[in-house]
């Protein structure tokens, strides 16, 4: 009798034994399951983000700002022009320019070292820098507004700039005696215009 009860056991338990794995096993992977779930789920919207960051769209509010600072500035130097009489021409880039006095020298290149006399001042008046400068046209840590100029002159020429800011010290100034998004008005004089021995070898 005993030995029917004991294999009937068995038999029970035998059959309730893959259930009780499955059941272990599931409430075990169960979890891990749900976290990648949720981790896919995540990193697919942040891809869904990424794409829909067009980067032009993200560049339009600051070329809008430029835009009004550059038009505003334009505006600014006209009518300094006007209210003074002044006779300029403007290049492509935005630079004024008006050569007072025209002489036969040499013309200036980019690599040529050139010497000038010069002041600085805002359209207020104030007064920034004057003396002398040399340096070496396209290779030298000078205004881009000013090689610009001078590249339009000949030794022996006078003349008057007037660069705005993204041709002078942009939207930070100088940190010395311009201030930020300033424009300015260069006086110049161009003294002397020397062929750079660097060019020349380099040639």
């Amino acid at each position: 009798m005993k030995g029917r009860l004991s294999s009937e056991q068995n038999r029970i338990q035998s059959r309730e034994t893959p259930w009780r794995v499955s059941v272990w096993c599931t409430h075990r992977i169960y979890p891990f399951i749900l976290i990648i779930v949720v981790f896919l789920s995540c990193t697919d919207s942040r891809d869904t983000v990424k794409k829909n960051q067009n980067p032009a769209a993200l560049k339009e509010p600051l070329i809008k700002i430029n835009k009004i600072t550059t038009e505003d500035k334009s505006t600014e130097i006209e009518r300094y022009i006007e209210r003074h009489g002044l006779n300029m021409e403007t290049s492509g880039t935005g630079l004024r320019f008006s050569i007072l006095c025209v002489a036969q020298g040499k013309k200036p290149e980019n690599g040529n070292f050139v010497k000038i006399r010069y002041s600085v001042s805002l359209l207020n008046g104030q007064l920034c820098y004057e003396g002398t400068k040399e340096f070496t046209l396209g290779f030298s840590d000078i205004e881009s507004g000013l090689t610009e100029g001078i590249l339009l002159l000949h030794q022996g020429d006078k003349s008057k700039f007037i660069l705005p800011p993204h041709l002078a010290h942009g939207v930070s100034g100088d940190n010395d005696c311009i201030p930020p998004n300033a424009v300015i008005m260069y006086d110049v004089e161009l003294l002397e215009v020397i062929e750079s021995k660097k060019y020349t070898d380099a040639e």
